[in-house]
């Protein structure tokens, strides 16, 4: 199954550019790196951010059940009204909230850095009242 997934434009002229996930293509296309073995890995970790930007990992002994949590947290980051979003403000050049844009319209971020802040520190930013 195919999906057009959106069109871009510039102030200058309209870039038609049609995004396309396929379904069937298979996840071995992706590179895989096996951090078991990983120093003979290393080459082949480079190449792939290289040529694909990324890269799956295996044997990596992160638990799937912290995986799945991430995950959910993540989302439920980005899930987040875009007031609340906005209040992350970016104190550190390319931090906080990056909302999509035209010339990136499939990139959102949310970058909290400081991972030593107490709980007050971080309420005010994502207080839901």
């Amino acid at each position: 199954m195919n999906e057009s997934i959106r069109s871009l434009s510039n102030s200058e002229e309209k870039i038609g550019l049609e995004i396309k996930m396929s379904a069937t293509t298979p996840a071995a296309s992706i590179p895989t790196i096996d951090l078991q073995d990983f120093p003979s890995q290393s080459q082949k970790m480079i190449q792939a951010s290289k040529e694909w930007g990324c890269f799956r990992l295996i044997n990596h002994s992160v638990p799937a059940a912290l995986m799945a949590e991430m995950k959910a947290t993540v989302r439920a980051l980005l899930d987040l009204p875009m007031e609340i979003k906005q209040r992350n403000r970016d104190v550190i050049a390319g931090s906080g909230y990056v909302a999509p844009s035209n010339a990136n319209p499939l990139y959102e971020g949310l970058g909290l850095y400081y991972t030593g802040s107490s709980t007050e520190a971080v309420h005010p930013i994502f207080a839901l009242s």
